[in-house]
């Protein structure tokens, strides 16, 4: 196909579609049907459920990273020491 050919082409179908296009755009929103919005409400409501669960899990992770890091970082105590000659005897 030419370029000419395409030119045309888009010229005689492109124009009834971008007319169409415009005129929806120009009506506002299209409504759904209320079943269809309830199921979208539903699954939105889900979702924000599912996110809220995931930072409260991500908050309980962090606060664990926390206490590690401290654990980790605070001065070790050596073992006790052993009474000179070794552990003692029992008789």
């Amino acid at each position: 196909m030419t370029p000419v050919f395409l030119f045309i082409l888009l010229l005689v179908i492109g124009g009834p579609i971008a007319k169409a296009v415009a005129a929806r755009i120009a009506r506002g929103q299209p409504t759904l049907p209320p079943d269809v919005l309830q199921r979208l409400r539903r699954e939105l409501e889900a979702s924000e459920q599912r996110a809220q669960d995931s930072e409260k899990r991500v908050g309980e992770l962090e606060d664990r990273v926390d206490f590690l890091e401290r654990l980790l970082q605070a001065p070790k105590t050596p073992p006790p020491l052993m009474p000179p000659g070794g552990p003692p005897v029992s008789i």
